[in-house]
């Protein structure tokens, strides 16, 4: 494994991709953070923050209804009223939902009754809210869900790492000594493939380090313990998951894509003795898949686009497959998506996960058996 690493390291290229990838992650998070606030932001009246109550909103609607135009009351008292509107609709909104699935669990449909049960189960859980200054919540929410050019450079520099891993043997003519031996081709293939496993889940947790750090470091910890449900495209969030929790699913969510993609392209650029092709067929496939997913993501909070709405097949390539997870792993937490497994409600993204396994696991299977064979 150390061993397999240290060849890594000694790649110019991949060692280049790494700094490009970093570079912009980091740039991506920097401009996004520090891009300015309106002044009123930071306005709040001491008297309206922390735990949101309902009297708490009403005489805020009541300042806000008295304040002068054009004045910085008004605009101050615009944006504190709005953040306990946002805390009155997210609490509006889940009563709503318990309440119906209330009643629709009763219904004679086995199916229809779990799924009600499961919703009301959900749904009944409240968040603690709070009224809070305008901050950089919603632009972090916003880089971690999309992340466009750095997830075409992660799955470039994955399907990389992935052909030249095994296309090495033959550049430096080791591939005999490892082939002499049946066991030998066991271990190494092994050691190989958990390289890339290891490596798809660093460049996702390098990625989301560096579109956070300019967070971190200045201030605003208390963000990281809010509610997701804080993002508009969230309120009806089924879990109750703070910021913190929910950079880390998605890091876990993007992992798994990548790992897909890297066994995959291993698998390709074992019929071929130089990493140049099977990078270009891997690239062709795997960027292919997500700019289709990318052109075809969800981007409005209230429905799918028209091309979804038209065509499931579509929207079964982004439920079902690794490009969705690492697309738009917001997706799966936006709202409460069961799948009937033997009439029982299962969320959609352990189905996703669970599918991504087999699949992945079965790919690198096929790939040990043409593996154990070549060169004999």
């Amino acid at each position: 494994m150390g061993y397999e690493i240290r060849k890594l390291w000694g790649n110019k290229i991949m060692l280049l991709g790494l700094l490009v990838l970093i570079f912009v992650s980091l740039y991506y998070g920097y401009e996004n953070i520090n891009s300015n606030l309106p002044e009123y932001v930071n306005m709040v009246d001491e008297a309206y923050k922390g735990k949101y109550t309902e009297e708490k909103l009403e005489r805020l609607r009541e300042k806000f209804a008295n304040a002068n135009q054009g004045e910085d009351e008004f605009f101050m008292y615009l944006s504190v009223c709005g953040e306990a509107e946002k805390c009155n609709n997210i609490l509006e909104y889940r009563d709503s939902i318990v309440k119906a699935a209330k009643r629709l669990k009763k219904s004679s449909d086995t199916y229809i009754s779990r799924v009600n049960s499961r919703i009301e189960k959900i749904y009944e859980d409240t968040p603690q809210l709070e009224i809070v200054e305008p901050s950089k919540f919603d632009r972090i929410v916003g880089m971690v869900r999309w992340q466009f050019v750095e997830d075409i450079i992660s799955i470039m520099l994955v399907i990389f790492v992935a052909s030249y891993i095994f296309t090495l043997e033959h550049g430096v003519n080791t591939h005999k000594l490892v082939f002499s031996s049946s066991a030998g081709r066991l271990k190494t293939y092994v050691r190989k493939i958990a390289c890339i496993v290891g490596v798809a889940i660093g460049i996702s947790i390098i990625t989301h380090v560096c579109i956070c750090a300019y967070c971190v470091v200045s201030g605003d910890s208390y963000i990281w313990k809010l509610p997701i449900q804080y993002y508009g495209e969230y309120i009806e969030a089924p879990y109750i998951i703070s910021l913190l929790e929910y950079v880390i699913v998605t890091v876990v969510l993007k992992a798994i894509g990548l790992i897909v993609i890297g066994i995959c392209s291993a698998v390709v650029s074992l019929w071929f003795k130089k990493s140049i092709i099977p990078v270009i067929i891997s690239s062709v496939i795997m960027v292919g898949g997500y700019l289709l997913c990318s052109y075809n993501a969800n981007y409005s909070p209230l429905g799918e686009s028209v091309i979804q709405s038209r065509y499931e097949r579509y929207i079964m390539f982004k439920k079902y497959t690794c490009m969705g997870l690492i697309n738009n792993s917001g997706y799966y937490t936006e709202r409460y998506m069961p799948v009937n497994v033997f009439d029982y409600p299962v969320d959609m993204v352990y189905v996703n996960i669970f599918i991504n396994i087999i699949f992945v696991v079965a790919v690198a299977y096929a790939g040990y058996i043409v593996y154990r064979k070549r060169d004999r």
